[in-house]
């Protein structure tokens, strides 16, 4: 197996062209890594393997490594979103807004409401439904796709 950075690199890529994400990736990627512990080319490649491997797990913490690399990766943006279910997604987004706010976080919950309440997004204008959507436990406002309940609203 080569061992300058450039010939594995090299490698990498043409495997990754081949769609072979099998052992010989895995080694290629892993090798990259030890080199080069902040190459998120190559951490995108090795979750690409464990994904091909079955193992979700694996393949999320790291995408989740090459996002504190590269917060804007959209590779990585996109696996993990791959491996989150939608509703994941909104609570991570949501609990963010609120603690980048300087606000408590109180968690999600479903609708506690048996009336059914549709409304809009105060930030982005999105529709909301509370059948579908989660509701915040801080101000039991209906939580949007983008993060938005009333507890930043003012």
């Amino acid at each position: 197996m080569a061992t300058d950075w450039t010939e594995l690199n090299e490698l990498a890529v043409s495997l990754a062209w081949a769609d072979d994400w099998g052992e010989r990736a895995f080694e290629v990627n892993s090798k990259i890594i030890t080199l080069d512990r902040c190459c998120t080319a190559a951490l995108n490649r090795l979750a690409r393997c464990y994904l091909c491997a079955n193992n979700p797990d694996a393949a999320r913490a790291t995408y989740e490594r090459v996002l504190l690399i590269d917060p804007e990766n959209r590779i990585a943006i996109n696996g993990r979103k791959s491996l989150v279910s939608p509703q994941q997604l909104i609570q991570e987004d949501h609990k963010k807004r609120i603690l980048a706010a300087g606000l408590p976080y109180h968690g999600t919950r479903q609708p506690a409401s048996r009336s059914h309440r549709v409304t809009h997004c105060w930030r982005c204008a999105q529709q909301l439904d509370n059948t579908v959507d989660l509701e915040c436990v801080g101000c039991g406002w209906i939580i949007c796709a983008c993060g938005a309940c009333g507890c930043e609203h003012a």
